[in-house]
């Protein structure tokens, strides 16, 4: 499928006269465009003219849709129900296209019964929803009716004439470019076309992940405001992303934990707050039911309180289903097919900008663990790190290595090449386990040649 979408997309480039001609194409994408189980998408993508001819299809960033990225892996890995998620920044992508091409590229879709057709539909009405709270946001808020004054006493024989104050003329309110040309015509399934442009640049491989310890318990320090500006440390480049709340408005709005506004600005002071104490206690009872009653009771919590949940206790739970005295008590497949499971899944899935990597490696090191291969995430969180390469302690490089290896699982060399490069930046950490823990790793997926140099 991936190599579907990337030929058409190589086949609308080349209508809309966005690139080389077809004998310049490398023999790879030749060889695409001849097989004949592509035909049917590219065909179909061909009979939209009017985006053949658009010229502002080449405008179109991929890399501002990252719900859209994750639904094309969902796609190509074969899961049928895939967490939905459509930023502002896609949204304001699809603005830039002309309504004609917006609607015929949506209507074509919406007409497809298969689950690429149905993925695509669902796609678009999570985009619609965005849509629809950018346009409600932007309406201007009428000011509240002024009292009208007491009225004068009736004895009173002479009012002085008020000056006559000119009123103000109204201004419009300017609505942004992407918001103007926000019909819902446009929230079209170019999306899925234009997107694997991105896709085929990085299949040769763009995966990282990380993992690493923590003391005491998973919730011990949130920011104190959570719906109050993300900051970073300027002092601690190094160091791992403040954590955020599951819940912060602000949070979510953040991109990997940048504030323009607070460029310069340190990190809020962690505070016993409702909060904390919140995610504590959600901590306290994943660890109880594990003793207690194994996954089973750690599951029931994740269904009934998940809505609750930080994003240390996502992890926290993660930690909570192996860490039982009897272990988890289901296989890897029961357990990953199991709704809270997939729940949790989700919550990383969706959150993936608010999880800081030491984080999401333990979700990559707690799969591995109980043996829940949830490849869809695994690929999600290591194309997310590889931004963060620069991050990972030796801790991290050793728990990412160890979890991927216990579920058999390689993205690709190139994410193995990253991890050498950084462990050996890193050499002379390591403990005699972790050493151990990546040399083992690299030789049962066979990277052995790759093994970075650790002493």
């Amino acid at each position: 499928m991936r190599a579907a979408l990337a030929a058409c997309v190589v086949v609308a480039l080349l209508a809309a006269g966005a690139a080389p001609a077809a004998a310049q194409l490398p023999s790879t994408i030749q060889a695409l465009l001849e097989k004949p189980e592509l035909r049917p998408f590219i065909n179909k993508v061909l009979g939209i003219r009017a985006c053949l001819s658009d010229p502002s299809l080449p405008k179109f960033d991929v890399q501002q849709c990252g719900g859209l990225l994750r639904l094309l892996d969902a796609v190509n890995l074969g899961n049928t129900n895939p967490a939905m998620s459509c930023e502002e920044s896609c949204v304001e992508q699809f603005g830039k296209l002309s309504e004609a091409c917006s609607k015929d590229l949506r209507d074509a879709f919406e007409g497809d019964t298969t689950s690429l057709g149905q993925l695509a539909t669902e796609f678009f009405m999570t985009c619609d929803e965005t849509s629809n709270e950018l346009l409600a946001a932007m309406a201007p808020t009428p000011a509240p009716e002024e009292p009208l004054p007491a009225a004068s006493p009736a004895t009173e024989a002479v009012v002085e004439a008020q000056p006559t104050v000119p009123s103000p003329t109204p201004v419009e309110t300017a609505t942004p470019s992407g918001a103007a040309a926000l019909p819902k015509a446009m929230l079209s399934a170019l999306a899925l076309v234009a997107a694997a442009a991105y896709m085929l640049a990085s299949a040769t491989g763009a995966y990282l992940s990380a993992c690493g310890s923590r003391a005491g318990s998973l919730s011990t320090c949130v920011l104190a405001a959570a719906a109050g500006p993300i900051r970073s440390n300027p002092a601690a480049a190094q160091a791992p992303l403040s954590i955020r709340s599951w819940g912060s408005t602000a949070a979510a709005a953040a991109v990997d934990g940048d504030t323009p506004a607070a460029a310069n600005a340190p990190l809020a002071p962690c505070e016993r707050g409702p909060l904390v104490q919140a995610a504590n206690e959600l901590d306290r009872q994943l660890a109880a039911a594990a003793q207690a009653g194994g996954a089973a009771s750690v599951l029931q919590i994740v269904e009934e309180q998940g809505e609750q949940f930080t994003e240390l206790n996502v992890i926290s739970a993660l930690e909570a289903l192996g860490g039982g005295s009897g272990g988890s008590g289901l296989s890897g497949e029961e357990l990953r097919t199991s709704r809270p499971f997939q729940t949790l899944v989700d919550m990383l899935l969706a959150g993936l900008q608010r999880f800081e990597p030491t984080l999401l490696a333990q979700a990559v090191h707690y799969c591995g663990r109980l043996g829940a291969s949830e490849e869809m995430l695994l690929d999600e969180v290591g194309r997310h790190l590889m931004r963060h390469i620069d991050a990972l302690s030796p801790a991290d490089v050793a728990a990412l290595v160890g979890g991927l290896a216990a579920l058999d699982h390689s993205p690709s060399s190139v994410l193995f090449d990253a991890l050498a490069g950084r462990a050996e930046e890193l050499r002379g950490q390591f403990s005699q386990e972790q050493r151990q823990v990546v040399a083992d790793g690299y030789r049962s997926l066979g990277y052995a040649a790759k093994t970075p140099r650790l002493e």
